[in-house]
């Protein structure tokens, strides 16, 4: 009877592919569903096919070391999500409030510095579902939190490279060291660590009873094996090692940690570099566009208000790869881009996050939301927009 149930080889071997199958059956939709949704990546597509006309795609025309560095940080990123750091900070910080102030104190902080590291897009997804869950618990004011939270996190991914795409992007094109990329951005992020900070005092001291949170525990060996790689991606960031070995190494430790990370990497953003990289090199090699783009971008104060204009009408990510190209007035395009993640929903891919999680979240007044989140983030572009033009002068 036993021999009779014992599967043969053959057979182990058809459940083993149709087990495999199965799982790439079940996964393949998905991307394809997240590709066809991804307006960004189509639009970089549509450029990149209509750049066809103007010249050939050449292989120097991608910058593969921003290419595979983001490919190391999303990962990294993602085993960070899996170790629920930034949610261990979120609980342990809350559960020391005692009022309104205090509380949206802390969680402007967090999505400030914790987008320095984990992206301006992690620090969303993350901080403002656990906000809104805490704040109906409280009867605690919804939209005005969640913007300054988006907000925050924008200005606090400026500091470093590994905070949004375009800061590696830079990095990489204008073969920046460490102190230069910092020089450029320190002091924009400190003007924006004070105007955060003075938001929270629209707040009043409203005391708060901190509801019951989900008790993260940390395991100490992958925390540990987590941040060794992750100081391994920033030297090859910055070029102390070959950006292609840090990315092998990134992807052999997720892989050994949990090789279904792999498929939740974001590869419709590296659809996206890749396309624009594409159409920026077509358009490079047009004279009369790239004559047209070159006298635009000979003066400083241009770039940066091209930086500012474009980030609204495209997003700063795709508009640092335009600009760039085109100009060697790296300061002004790095404030331009980085100031102008504020302002529109498209400016940055982080505010377009921000929103679908308030109308996905709270289904309530959605249209009141989007005025609002507008008004804050123009008004904080007008601040920054301002003291970023004060900058250059200092910068360079």
């Amino acid at each position: 009877m036993d021999k009779a149930l014992k599967p043969s080889p053959k057979q182990l071997e058809h459940a083993t592919i149709n087990r495999y199958t199965g799982h790439m059956k079940a996964y393949y939709p998905v991307l394809i569903k997240k590709i066809r949704k991804d307006t960004l990546l189509w639009i970089s597509f549509i450029f990149a096919i209509a750049s066809l006309f103007l010249s050939r795609p050449q292989l120097n025309d991608i910058n593969w070391k921003t290419m595979t560095s983001l490919l190391s940080l999303m990962l990294i990123v993602l085993v960070y999500k899996k170790l629920h750091i930034l949610d261990y900070c979120a609980m342990v910080l809350i559960s020391k409030v005692s009022h309104l102030r205090q509380l949206i104190r802390f969680l402007l902080l967090l999505s400030f510095f914790s987008a320095m590291l984990f992206t301006n897009d992690v620090a969303i997804l993350t901080l403002v579902p656990f906000f809104v869950a805490i704040a109906r618990k409280i009867d605690a004011p919804l939209m005005l939190p969640v913007t300054l939270i988006t907000l925050a996190a924008n200005l606090g991914s400026v500091l470093t490279p590994f905070g949004n795409p375009q800061n590696l992007f830079l990095l990489a094109h204008y073969h920046l060291s460490a102190g230069a990329f910092f020089r450029l951005s320190l002091p924009i992020t400190l003007v924006s660590f004070l105007l955060i900070l003075s938001t929270s005092f629209l707040f009043g001291k409203q005391e708060v009873t901190t509801p019951k949170l989900i008790k993260y525990q940390i395991a100490a060996r992958p925390l540990t094996l987590t941040i060794l790689v992750t100081l391994f991606i920033f030297l090859g960031v910055f070029s102390v090692v070959p950006s292609w070995l840090a990315a092998a190494v990134t992807v052999l430790f997720v892989c050994l940690f949990d090789r279904r990370l792999v498929k939740q990497v974001d590869y419709g953003l590296l659809g996206t570099f890749l396309c624009f990289f594409i159409a920026v090199g077509d358009i490079s090699r047009s004279p009369i566009i790239a004559d047209l783009i070159r006298h635009l971008e000979n003066n400083r104060l241009a770039v940066y208000m091209s930086g500012l204009v474009t980030s609204q009408l495209i997003s700063n990510v795709p508009a640092a790869i335009l600009l760039a190209k085109f100009t060697s007035h790296v300061s002004a395009l790095f404030l331009g881009v980085n100031i102008g993640g504020l302002g529109t929903l498209v400016a940055s891919m982080a505010n377009l996050i921000a929103y679908k999680q308030y109308r996905q979240l709270v289904h309530q007044n959605v249209g009141t939301f989007l005025w609002l989140f507008s008004a804050v983030n123009f008004a904080g572009l007008l601040i920054l927009g301002g003291i970023g033009w004060l900058l250059l002068a200092l910068i360079d």
